[in-house]
């Protein structure tokens, strides 16, 4: 629906598009299930996502990819379950019928910031009169939480007062975490109690991704936590130092730094 649609429809439009250039104007399902097709639609795929106008850096990740390749096998699906085609005629009579997606793509390294980093950027939100964007920084630095799904649908019911504590089930894995606070924390939930009871949800910090990581950028500006370099073809571009899960990275950098065990690092963090 909505925004996803456009998406999909976008993918189904690149396979269209994909099959007239390989002369074929009108393609079936079983055209899709042929390993030297799904190689050439790989490839074609790469280098017309990288050759679009507004693909200025001209690159190509693995998911744009396996978006593509999970649309086919929803096609394939569709028309197994209506008798259309028969999953015997797939490539592979196994769940993704031999419709494989590439490896995911590793993750580039988020930097922990500094303690004087940290500091810097919370005195910037002070500076600024932006209590609130201070407060939200300093839970995320200090609990390690993932922003979507946890920092901004933190409630007052997710804290035990009385052992001061964020105890939570990880929308994520399942798992339940319980997370000691912080002096700094606590005191930064209990002021915004009251106010977080009249949010419609209970919210502490009632935020988008998007408006996380649209402040993040103000800030990570003013404390000039930037730095120009060339690209590969020498234009110039901004770098960015920190980027807004570096909160969640540098809480765990801290733990390590304090010699917890790898194993409350792990549970604290919320990793499976």
């Amino acid at each position: 629906k909505g925004k996803q649609l456009v998406h999909v429809t976008t993918y189904y439009k690149d396979t269209l598009v994909f099959f007239e250039t390989q002369g074929n104007k009108d393609p079936e399902i079983k055209d899709m299930h042929d390993e030297f097709t799904l190689h050439d639609f790989k490839t074609w795929l790469r280098e017309t996502i990288k050759n679009r106008p507004m693909n200025t850096r001209q690159t190509v990740n693995n998911r744009s990819v396996n978006k593509r390749l999970g649309l086919w096998r929803q096609l394939t699906a569709y028309a197994i379950k209506k008798r259309l085609f028969s999953r015997s005629d797939c490539m592979e009579d196994e769940k993704n019928y031999g419709i494989y997606d590439d490896p995911r793509d590793q993750s580039k390294p988020k930097n922990p910031l500094s303690i004087e980093d940290e500091d810097k950027l919370l005195q910037m939100c002070d500076d600024n009169n932006d209590d609130f964007w201070g407060d939200c920084f300093a839970v995320a630095i200090d609990t390690g939480v993932r922003h979507d799904g946890e920092l901004n649908a933190l409630c007052p019911q997710w804290v035990n007062w009385k052992t001061k504590r964020l105890e939570f089930k990880r929308p994520k894995t399942g798992n339940w975490s319980s997370i000691p606070l912080t002096a700094r924390a606590y005191e930064i939930l209990s002021r915004r109690k009251a106010v977080a009871l009249k949010d419609p949800q209970n919210r502490f910090f009632p935020v988008s991704r998007s408006s996380i990581r649209h402040t993040w950028n103000k800030y990570m500006r003013l404390c000039g936590f930037q730095q120009k370099i060339k690209d590969e073809k020498g234009r110039e571009r901004i770098k960015t130092l920190y980027q807004p899960y570096s909160t969640r990275h540098t809480f765990i950098t801290r733990l390590v730094e304090a010699k917890v065990q790898a194993k409350q690092v792990m549970d604290l963090a919320g990793h499976t």
